[in-house]
């Protein structure tokens, strides 16, 4: 909390009326391009005392990032940090943490290349394996087009982690 605390204290003494949200961004937002990418959102957490496992973190950053753009624009971060006891719903029970994990798998056996994400063509292959697992989903087409918003033929592991909590086949 210190660094938070400094900055504060440091806005205050020089006139600044921003909100505590925005100096919070702005110090993670260590490139400056006004967006929080997974690495700076981890640093955050660390820093703010709240040391996530990285699935934790995977999740808690889909789950924030509202428009699955890969990152987390200030609105999105804004909802968070207004939140009461918001790191605590970042943590997650070891039996949520199964689960995060056994649906992390699914999508690496997919991702042959390992990149965080997969393309169409694998993607329509762990669609049939998690529907033959029992997962209740939409139809594929639907399901890509929601998934891959870019149309770029790329599904991140993000968005697709948000898009499983978001249908409640991963209830957090």
């Amino acid at each position: 909390y210190m660094g938070v605390t400094v900055l504060f204290i440091m806005a205050a003494r020089y006139g600044q009326t921003k909100p505590m949200s925005r100096i919070v961004f702005e110090k993670y937002d260590t490139n400056g391009n006004n967006l929080i990418s997974e690495s700076e959102f981890k640093n955050m957490c660390y820093d703010l005392g709240y040391c996530l496992s990285d699935d934790e973190v995977a999740v808690a950053f889909a789950t924030l990032d509202k428009d699955h753009s890969g990152s987390i624009g200030y609105d999105e971060f804004q909802s968070f940090w207004t939140t009461d006891q918001r790191f605590d719903k970042l943590r997650l029970t070891d039996d949520q943490l199964q689960k995060v994990q056994a649906l992390a798998e699914y999508f690496r056996y997919f991702d042959t290349d390992r990149s965080g994400s997969v393309n169409t063509t694998e993607f329509r292959a762990l669609f049939e394996n998690l529907v033959q697992s029992g997962f209740q989903l939409q139809d594929i087409e639907s399901t890509l087009a929601r998934l891959n918003p870019e149309g770029d033929g790329e599904i991140k592991l993000n968005n697709f982690m948000s898009y499983m909590i978001e249908i409640g086949s991963l209830q957090l």
